[in-house]
């Protein structure tokens, strides 16, 4: 199969390094030294990294984003000025064979505080960036968008110490299925700087929260797929009276959404009644 098409750009900020569709030319190491080239050598950098589906092997082509991923911060711009990385992947399953000549050097990312990922599970595990103890503590936020179990989510939470905003879609599964065997799992913790937690669902969420104290937690946003109660919100262990903000999309009563209403800010508070989750 041949690669697939190239495609580099910037703005003043940004790298984006995309292999799909399009390609901006034949010389892809050169365009990404001339997009270099425009961004300031002490500006935090934001890093996009994008695979799309084709006709092409995805396994070549995610290890040639990794070693365009490489270049970059060895060659042209430091890692130590990345502050912000997005990678979105297809969410199928991409072989991968470990190679330090592939993997991103993550002591060298030390600046990195930003991080979304689009992809499917396994690459959380076999990457060029895979979501290693050491990676996740230095993040203050973490915008995860694949298929989770509550372990999973509560695994990544137990090894951030500086995380003030959490996403996660979706939380398939609960128990104990996880694909992050490589975090050990750490008992009831405080998280004294998460701020923001937005998660999408298709499980209740007490056991994953029931296992965190969150004290500076200001805005919270859950989109479900069950049928729930204000009995099981009132489960989560949050203090719904000091919240700025709270988004609630899933199948509840309007009799519940009102108890829910009374714990909350008169101006906090939002629910969307929604039944057979057309919105996912």
């Amino acid at each position: 199969m041949n690669p697939p098409p190239v495609e580099i750009y910037r703005t003043p900020d940004t790298i984006t390094i995309k292999l799909g569709h399009a390609s901006t030319g034949h010389d892809p190491e050169g365009q990404l030294s001339l997009a270099c080239q425009a961004i300031e050598p002490d500006e935090n950098l934001r890093v996009v990294a994008e695979l799309e589906e084709g006709t092409w092997s995805l396994e070549q082509g995610f290890t040639q984003l990794g070693q365009y991923l490489d270049l970059l911060g060895t060659s042209m711009i430091d890692f130590g000025c990345w502050e912000s990385m997005t990678v979105r992947l297809p969410q199928v399953q991409i072989p991968y064979y470990y190679s330090r000549a592939t993997e991103l050097p993550v002591e060298a990312l030390h600046s990195l505080r930003f991080l979304i990922w689009h992809g499917h599970r396994q690459q959380m595990v076999s990457s060029w960036l895979p979501f290693t103890p050491s990676l996740l503590d230095q993040l203050t936020s973490l915008n995860i968008v694949t298929d989770l179990s509550l372990e999973d989510c509560a695994r990544l939470l137990s090894h951030t110490s500086t995380l003030m905003h959490f996403t996660a879609k979706t939380i398939r599964w609960s128990g104990d299925t996880t694909i992050l065997t490589h975090l050990d799992r750490r008992p009831p913790m405080v998280k004294p700087r998460l701020a923001v937690i937005c998660i999408t669902s298709d499980v209740d969420l007490v056991s994953l929260l029931r296992r965190f104290q969150l004290p500076d937690l200001t805005h919270v946003a859950f989109d479900l797929s069950f049928h729930t109660s204000a009995s099981s919100f009132a489960s989560l262990g949050i203090a719904w009276h000091k919240l700025e903000g709270v988004s609630l999309l899933c199948d509840m009563t309007d009799m519940d959404a009102m108890r829910v209403r009374r714990q909350c800010r008169q101006d906090a508070f939002s629910f969307t009644h929604v039944s057979g989750y057309p919105h996912r």
